[in-house]
């Protein structure tokens, strides 16, 4: 449906251009490739551009990013609208599961925009926005090609927020038993269950620990805008990724309700999350320059 709806897009009153991106991509199984869509102003000239990477978040795919590169397309830049292990086809058709070290994905997502002739080799910043808060300070992390790199918000340890002592013994039979009860939770859990590989509430428990890149953040290198968005649920981990960074590398910026600017990555506050973070954007693609 969304390949359908693709091919209108350079007909509307702000044309764009959406291209099918089948990125060549190899791990301990194998060979295979990572879908995503590049999305680019249809009018744009050719010879090579600013360019956004946008990850897929904990259950989106890179269809449903095309919400999300909006803003940065109206801007002028191309943006890849991309997927990795335990997202998307990666996940239903290839059973990849999510891994902690993200790099072994994003540095092959890299090297094919690298590749090609319209993505400037100087300008590319990678988007992290909601799971993809981990997944790129990772991935930045281990490869200075990077330009840039947005965080919202930081999810630098995503076992931080697990209960300990107690608590922390009770906390997946409590889910465990609340998962039975509702199917909300039972969807909730159930999703992220699979993204993992895990089949259990106490192994996905189990695994959030290892997602922690807080002992390479000090790696990262390219200018860095830490954003904290009014009552999302999963924010509240900037602070202890920005504290363990080389300092002057990255710039820490906390909205308030009154921006428009509230709930997960923004809510309903699009227009104005994008005017401050691809202002931000902007600058740092001209600094580089």
């Amino acid at each position: 449906m969304f390949a359908t709806a693709a091919e209108l897009l350079p007909h509307t009153a702000h044309p764009v251009r959406a291209d099918v991106a089948e990125i060549p991509y190899r791990d301990e199984q194998g060979e295979t490739t990572i879908h995503g869509w590049l999305f680019a102003p249809a009018a744009a000239p050719d010879g090579p551009r600013p360019t956004i990477v946008s990850p897929a978040g904990y259950d989106s795919t890179a269809e449903s990013g095309w919400v999300y590169s909006m803003g940065a397309v109206a801007r002028g830049y191309t943006v890849l609208s991309v997927e990795g292990p335990g997202q998307g086809k990666s996940l239903y058709v290839d059973r990849r599961y999510f891994r902690p070290d993200y790099e072994v994905a994003a540095t092959q997502i890299l090297d094919w925009a690298l590749s090609r002739d319209d993505v400037d080799d100087n300008a590319v910043v990678m988007v992290g926005r909601s799971f993809a808060g981990y997944l790129a300070p990772r991935a930045v992390a281990h490869d200075d090609r990077w330009a840039g790199l947005v965080c919202d918000p930081a999810q630098p340890d995503m076992g931080a927020k697990l209960p300990s002592g107690a608590a922390g013994t009770v906390a997946a039979p409590l889910m465990t038993a609340l998962a039975k009860a509702s199917r909300e939770k039972a969807d909730f859990f159930g999703a992220r269950m699979a993204a993992h590989g895990t089949t259990s509430i106490a192994e996905y428990f189990a695994e959030l620990p290892k997602y922690s890149m807080l002992d390479s953040a000090a790696a990262i290198r390219c200018p860095t805008l830490i954003v904290e968005c009014p009552g999302d649920p999963v924010g509240g981990g900037g602070r202890a990724l920005l504290e363990v960074m080389a300092p002057g590398i990255a710039e820490y910026r906390e909205f308030d309700a009154g921006s428009g600017i509230d709930g997960h990555i923004g809510g309903l506050g699009q227009r104005p999350w994008e005017e401050a973070v691809f202002d931000w954007v902007d600058a740092t693609i001209a600094g580089a320059g």
